[in-house]
């Protein structure tokens, strides 16, 4: 529409105007035609902020990240309750009750563990692995990762690698072995735990595509 009118403009100046009334209107026409680029320019920059308006809506966050300490209950979501009482450096790995028979971690050569001990209550519908449910890291010195395993004890104290059911509290360690050499120079060791608050994924192995929350601790020699 702006462009018939303003060839409709420029035909009757050259049919029937003067050379100051052309002038006139050549002005009139780079006026409007100005003005016809500037309205182009703000409608562009409202259909570019409202592309990011939409984008920005649309963002979703599915971990929260804690940071905790020794002898602190902490909730994972309604499924269950940790708390993570010491820590310590060992060749091997002893479960609570070691008056009878028992299975154990045994000394690997030239190799440590780190062992973080605990407590864990399940308020989960279904029996879990907290193995499977979890992924554990550790950070020594603020370089070197190490994976690490979360895993209750037997009911009765004799060992390892037990499901935990329904309200049941059971004691659970966190372990992992590292080089003699790395545990030597070992000066700030971080442990990152991240475990599924998805009740439906529960019994899955932990996946970061679903919702999850992430602790972390630091211990210092």
């Amino acid at each position: 529409m702006m462009k018939l009118l303003l060839a409709l403009v420029l035909a009757l100046a050259m049919c029937g105007c003067g050379a100051s009334d052309t002038t006139a209107l050549e002005n009139k026409i780079a006026k409007l035609e100005k003005e016809n680029a500037e309205l182009k320019a703000q409608l562009a920059n409202q259909s570019t902020s409202s592309i990011v308006d939409n984008t920005t809506t649309t963002q979703t966050t599915i971990s929260s990240d804690y940071e905790i300490g020794l002898n602190e209950t902490v909730s994972v979501g309604e499924l269950m309750e940790f708390t993570l009482t010491s820590s310590q450096w060992t060749e091997e790995i002893l479960p609570s009750n070691t008056s009878g028979a028992y299975s154990y971690y045994g000394d690997e050569e030239q190799e440590k563990y780190f062992v973080v001990t605990g407590t864990l209550t399940s308020y989960a519908a279904e029996t879990f692995d907290i193995e499977r449910c979890s992924s554990i890291e550790l950070l020594i010195n603020d370089k070197y990762k190490v994976s690490a395993v979360m895993t209750c004890e037997e009911n009765d104290g004799t060992g390892f690698n037990e499901d935990i059911k329904s309200l049941q509290t059971l004691n659970m360690v966190i372990y992992a072995k590292v080089s003699d050499q790395l545990q030597a120079a070992a000066e700030k060791v971080q442990v990152t735990i991240k475990i599924t608050t998805d009740e439906s994924r529960v019994t899955n192995r932990f996946d970061e595509d679903y919702s999850y929350e992430t602790y972390t601790i630091q211990f210092s020699n």
